[in-house]
């Protein structure tokens, strides 16, 4: 059995920095969304209100919340209800 190399070609031959922009740049793509997501329920501090405001729906938007959150390890919002704050580390991460 023959094992093909899959990340082929995902790194310069010559070790520039051009892959390393690149990549940088596709998460940067990946994550803007999700910035925005954070970023405009930390203004209104109410889920539904920002989702209707974001023209997603607020299921879609809890979830990229939680999912933020997973990934950075660290509550952002305390929640009560519809109604959400920042936490500490939410304020710092929102600055």
């Amino acid at each position: 059995m023959v094992h093909q190399q899959r990340s082929q070609g995902r790194l310069s031959p010559s070790g520039d920095t051009e892959d390393i922009e690149k990549s940088g740049e596709e998460v940067a793509r990946l994550l803007a969304p999700r910035l925005a997501h954070f970023a405009g329920v930390a203004r209104t501090e109410h889920v539904t209100r920002a989702a209707q405001e974001m023209r997603v729906p607020q299921s879609t938007l809890s979830r990229a919340l939680v999912r933020l959150e997973q990934d950075l390890g660290v509550d952002l919002f305390a929640r009560r209800g519809r109604t959400v704050s920042l936490t500490p580390a939410g304020r710092t991460f929102l600055a």
